[in-house]
């Protein structure tokens, strides 16, 4: 599957001070939220102490708070894969000071404007990510990957509901251990069909259709096919939907159909029907 997680980054000297701060923010939710999800708080080998949770979707209020309440510098951000979007927050004490949301046209409701310049969300937000000096192995890493060595220096805390605790929370410090991958972006997809040796994402699109957009929606396409691992001798094929329907998607089949090279577009490409 294209990559959608949300983490959080405080830049703050220690982990367990951190730890107790969200368990101070879970605990008043257990109330109402009794199946909140595990937790893991983790330095990272820099200034930022990383946040992530079950499903990998944090909240911005969470970074709101925990910024207000340590005095700290906070980052959250949402990757959207599928929508070739992200959104990137800048937190100081509590107030936003950055507000970032690739490509912009998605904050509207409505769709009544050109199909967006749509980037290389995952790659663009990556870079942004290194540039405020956040290791690359904790940028698309999954809470669920987290695993604990059996010696070391405990340097990550795990948080879990605990209904016999007092707080209902449970901390566990753990010496972190990351999955070993290659550097580099990470290669996920929608589906795998081994018979035809081809892979699959899909991609919503929204906006209504233009020539110059839509051609450079179709480079972007290949921009990504050309970063990904795709087994050899396999085929990518992406899927195209959207809220529009048939107006977008099929004039940009058919440009697709009237462009296509395999040196410049070495992808297939299908609509929703």
């Amino acid at each position: 599957m294209s990559l959608n997680l949300s983490h959080i980054f405080i830049r703050y000297p220690d982990v367990q001070g951190v730890a107790q701060a969200l368990q101070s923010y879970l605990t008043a939710r257990l109330q109402t939220q009794p199946d909140l999800p595990r937790h893991v708080c983790a330095s990272t080998g820099s200034p930022w102490i990383g946040i992530f949770a079950w499903g990998n979707s944090l909240s911005p209020d969470l970074a709101e708070h925990l910024s207000r309440a340590l005095e700290a510098h906070a980052i959250w951000f949402g990757l959207a894969g599928r929508a070739l979007a992200y959104r990137l927050r800048k937190i100081s004490f509590g107030k936003t000071t950055q507000d970032l949301l690739q490509p912009s046209e998605l904050s509207r409701q409505d769709a009544d404007f050109p199909l967006p310049a749509y980037p290389d969300a995952e790659k663009e937000l990556c870079e942004k990510l290194a540039a405020e000096g956040i290791p690359e192995p904790y940028l698309q890493v999954m809470a669920e990957e987290f695993g604990a060595q059996a010696q070391g220096t405990a340097d990550a805390v795990l948080l879990a509901t605990a209904p016999w605790s007092k707080t209902g929370l449970q901390l566990e410090p753990f010496a972190q251990r990351l999955p070993k991958r290659p550097p580099g972006l990470r290669t996920l997809f929608d589906h795998f069909d081994e018979e035809h040796s081809t892979v699959t994402d899909s991609v919503v699109l929204r906006g209504l259709f233009d020539k110059e957009r839509a051609r450079s929606l179709l480079l972007t396409l290949q921009r990504l096919l050309l970063r990904r691992a795709v087994p050899q001798g396999w085929t990518l094929r992406y899927h195209l939907e959207s809220p529009q329907g048939k107006p977008l998607l099929e004039p940009i089949a058919a440009l697709y159909a009237k462009e296509r090279m395999p040196k410049r577009l070495a992808y297939e490409l299908v609509v929703e029907q």
